[in-house]
């Protein structure tokens, strides 16, 4: 049985770790204000006003929306949803989901004031080279 053979629960791990470090990133870059708490750390925190970066994201694409709501229904928490979803459907084009996620980080890393950042992020920003292939645009 695929799952519950080491290789399944192997790759059931990944998932798992997969959807919840996206759900991290998408929190960080498109925090749902109804449910941020006080203490999250989000992409505009590192912007003179949040605004900015609001400004200079693209909007949240619905394949992201619908990976966020995956991975809420689906990883953690535990809910009953989960139980309904097709075998068919558990797939995640991981792939298309890295792509979109890696631009906006990359515009974050293009745009973030160098005063918002601690001595090692700085560090990082002026040795990472963003790929001149990521769009300017909104």
């Amino acid at each position: 049985d695929p799952e519950t053979s080491a290789e399944g629960t192997l790759h059931n791990a990944l998932v798992e770790s997969f959807a919840i470090h996206l759900r991290n990133m998408l929190d960080f870059l498109w925090p749902d204000k109804p449910k941020r708490k006080s203490d999250w750390v989000i992409a505009a925190d590192f912007f003179p006003s949040p605004s900015d970066w609001e400004k200079l994201r693209p909007e949240i694409s619905q394949p992201l929306l619908d990976s966020r709501v995956r991975a809420a229904k689906e990883i953690a928490p535990l809910t009953y949803a989960r139980l309904a979803v097709d075998p068919e459907q558990k797939g995640w084009d991981v792939r298309q989901i890295a792509n979109e996620v890696t631009r906006v980080v990359e515009k974050f890393i293009r745009h973030v004031p160098m005063q918002f950042l601690g001595p090692k992020c700085t560090e990082l920003k002026a040795n990472i080279r963003v790929p001149p292939h990521v769009e300017e645009t909104r």
